[in-house]
C-alpha cells in the first residue's frame, strides 16, 4: 500500500503512533548517562566525541563570520535563532550536540567494521548551516555563494544535489543542495542550501518522517508508512528553474586535498 492508497483514518492512526513514537525517541536522545554509568566502551567514544565537539566550538565563530559576512551582501537568509544566554540572534542548530556526535559515531561505525576512531574522524557535519533562496535566485545564488566561500579559502567543496523534478522519484531524498566542505582551519562542516518551499516542506513535516524510517526499533511497516508519506510529500515541493542540471565548477585549479 502506498501513501496514495491510504486512507484519512490510516494516516489519522499512523500520525498518532508517530507522535508517541517520536516523543518516547525523545526522552531516549535526551538521556546522558553519568560517567560512573559508562562501559569501557562509552567512555571511549564519549572521549572521541569531546574531540569533535570541542574542534567544532573553537572554530565554528570564524566560520559563522565568514557566512554572516557573505549572507549581508547576498540575497538569501542564514536561518537563525535566538540565543537563550545572550538573547541574540544566532545560527540555528549551527553546533551538532555531543549527544548527538555520540551516537552518530556509533551508528557510522558499522561502515568502518565497527572502528569508532575512523568513524569519529568521517564526522562532516559537526558544524551545519541553513540557507534560504527564493526560488528565482536560487541557482544563481548558490553558485555564487559557495564561489565566494573558495575565495575566502574554503576548499574540498563537495555539492551534492538532491534536486528532483520527477514526482514517482522513489529515491527522492529532502529537496534541496547540500554541501561538504572543508573551513580554512581543515574541518570539515556542512551547510543546506533550501527554497522557502522546500525548507517548510522539511521542517514541517518530513523530518518527523525520516526519524522514524532511520530508526531500526520501529516496526517495518511502520517505516514503510513514513517512507511512503515522505515521498508523496517531496513530491509537493517546488523546483527552481533547470536545478537539476546545476553543477558546482571551482575556480581554484589547485585546490588543496
Amino acid at each position: 500500500m502506498n501513501a496514495i492508497d491510504m486512507t484519512v483514518n490510516d494516516w489519522n492512526e499512523y500520525l498518532i503512533w508517530e507522535d508517541n513514537f517520536i516523543q518516547e525517541l525523545d526522552k531516549k536522545e535526551s538521556y546522558v548517562k553519568p560517567e560512573s554509568e559508562k562501559t569501557e566502551e562509552e567512555k571511549h567514544i564519549s572521549r572521541l566525541a569531546d574531540v569533535v565537539y570541542y574542534q567544532a566550538k573553537t572554530l565554528e565563530p570564524r566560520i559563522t563570520a565568514d557566512i554572516s559576512s557573505i549572507v549581508e551582501n547576498a540575497k538569501c537568509m542564514l536561518l537563525t535563532t535566538i540565543s537563550p544566554k545572550t538573547g541574540s540572534r544566532v545560527p540555528s542548530h549551527v553546533l551538532k550536540e555531543k549527544a548527538s556526535i555520540e551516537r552518530k559515531i556509533i551508528a557510522d561505525s558499522y561502515a568502518y567494521s565497527g572502528d569508532f576512531e575512523k568513524a569519529s574522524r568521517g564526522i562532516r557535519d559537526s558544524v551545519r548551516y541553513t540557507i534560504i533562496f527564493n526560488d528565482e535566485d536560487y541557482t544563481q545564488g548558490v553558485d555564487g555563494f559557495l564561489h565566494q566561500l573558495e575565495n575566502l579559502g574554503y576548499y574540498d567543496i563537495e555539492v551534492k544535489n538532491n534536486w528532483s523534478t520527477n514526482k514517482d522519484d522513489k529515491k527522492r531524498t529532502c529537496q534541496g543542495i547540500n554541501v561538504k566542505l572543508k573551513s580554512r582551519d581543515g574541518m570539515y562542516f556542512e551547510i543546506q542550501f533550501h527554497t522557502p518551499n522546500s525548507h517548510d516542506i522539511k521542517e514541517t513535516n518530513t523530518r518527523r518522517l525520516y526519524r522514524v524510517i532511520r530508526d531500526k526499533n520501529a516496526p517495518d511497516f511502520r517505516r514503510n508508512q513514513a517512507n511512503n508519506l515522505r515521498i508523496l510529500l517531496q513530491s509537493r515541493v517546488s523546483a527552481p528553474d533547470n536545478i537539476e542540471e546545476y553543477r558546482f565548477i571551482s575556480n581554484n585549479n589547485s585546490m588543496r586535498r
